[in-house]
């Protein structure tokens, strides 16, 4: 059989598991810079527009600038907790690759959900409800991915205290908490569902505060 599983968890500092290991987080770390480039595609003037009504057509793309502005801070912050989570993982396994691959699936959608609301996030609040739900599952795959490696797969390094698990995967949650609460707020008002967006920093810190 060509094909074989790989069952056993791999080392990740050297050799060929580290070779492996290397591709996995070169290849996350090159979907979030596309994503996170990708979200200024949407900031486009409209054809025809003159010299004397440029300003008005810039000033008009507000949405847009919105949808950017909070994507582009959202997407940075998921980069940030995927490598803080990577710089404690060294092993991987199969298991392993495949959950940040569905993690990665989640991320690579967010220039779509941002152009949604950027389009019509001012006219419906459907935009702002799909976004919020695509990444609180993103949120949740990521504290999937951190209890895997720090479960029974055991893909940690072995310093690494259960306070500071536990502490990681309370601030993990936070972020998905956030994203649910503002899909029951965004169909009263949606621009208040995405300005809690804003909040996730701040709860993430309050979360690690508390041991």
């Amino acid at each position: 059989m060509v094909f074989r599983m790989e069952k056993d968890s791999q080392e990740s500092p050297e050799g060929e598991g580290g070779m492996g290991f290397g591709r996995m987080i070169a290849l996350s770390d090159g979907v979030f810079s596309v994503a996170m480039t990708l979200l200024v595609i949407n900031l486009t003037i409209p054809d025809g527009v003159s010299a004397q009504s440029l300003l008005p057509a810039v000033i008009s793309l507000w949405p847009k600038y919105l949808a950017f502005v909070l994507s582009f801070y959202i997407t940075a912050m998921f980069w940030m907790n995927h490598h803080r989570m990577f710089r404690s993982i060294r092993k991987h396994d199969y298991a392993l690759l495949w959950l940040n691959l569905i993690l990665l699936f989640f991320i690579v959608t967010i220039p779509f959900v941002s152009m949604l609301i950027g389009e019509y996030g001012d006219e419906t609040p459907i935009p702002v409800i799909f976004y919020a739900l695509i990444l609180a599952v993103a949120g949740f795959m990521e504290y999937v991915v951190w209890d895997y490696a720090t479960g029974k797969a055991k893909l940690v390094e072995a310093k690494l205290s259960k306070e500071h698990i536990e502490q990681t995967k309370r601030v993990m949650l936070t972020a998905p908490a956030i994203f649910l609460v503002s899909v029951l707020v965004a169909p009263f008002n949606p621009q208040v569902a995405m300005l809690m967006w804003l909040l996730i920093y701040p709860a993430k810190k309050v979360a690690a505060a508390f041991n």
